[in-house]
């Protein structure tokens, strides 16, 4: 992804998070400008169109964020071309511990019009649902062993044949 590009879409993600304060504003333009898993998940294509995300530990909804401006900016027609296109259509679901973050993010996403619901929750006992991808970035080590087994597991139950799971752990 060109420095351009990147910055074009760092621009429209966090433009929304403005309104819901200059802490957040300036938290979204830090993590979404400085974290190479966005910009990546981007240029290697890992979502496809339509797919049922849930974003587990989502915070503020920043991967919504990025993936609806991204796809905002493909519709606008300038999208490079030698990149794969960005999904369109995703249905992002979140469950997030902290009530504020979720309420912050969901207000941010309102901008969008798209499908995006992030509830607060606990990670551990909160429903899966049906989702094509689950995510869960920079979360997973905040909970004991046995419960990440236990996590894990259900996660596995709750995708089916070819769903993709993916985690990272700082």
């Amino acid at each position: 992804m060109s420095p351009e590009l990147h910055t074009r879409v760092l621009n429209r993600a966090t433009a929304p998070y403005f309104d819901t304060g200059r802490f957040n504003h300036y938290w979204s333009r830090g993590k979404l400008g400085r974290d190479p898993i966005f910009a990546a998940l981007l240029t290697r294509g890992v979502f496809h169109d339509s797919a049922r995300i849930l974003d587990l530990g989502c915070g503020r909804g920043l991967l919504a964020a990025w993936l609806y401006a991204a796809e905002q900016i493909a519709g606008e027609g300038t999208w490079p071309a030698d990149l794969p296109a960005p999904p369109r259509h995703v249905h992002f679901r979140g469950v997030e511990l902290m009530g504020a973050e979720a309420d912050c993010g969901n207000h941010a996403l309102a901008i969008f019009n798209r499908d995006a619901r992030l509830a607060q929750g606990d990670i551990r006992t909160a429903d899966l649902g049906n989702p094509d991808v689950i995510t869960m970035l920079d979360v997973l080590h905040y909970i004991d062993v046995p419960a990440q087994e236990a996590l894990l597991d259900r996660i596995r139950a709750a995708l089916p044949p070819g769903g993709l799971f993916l985690t990272r752990v700082g």
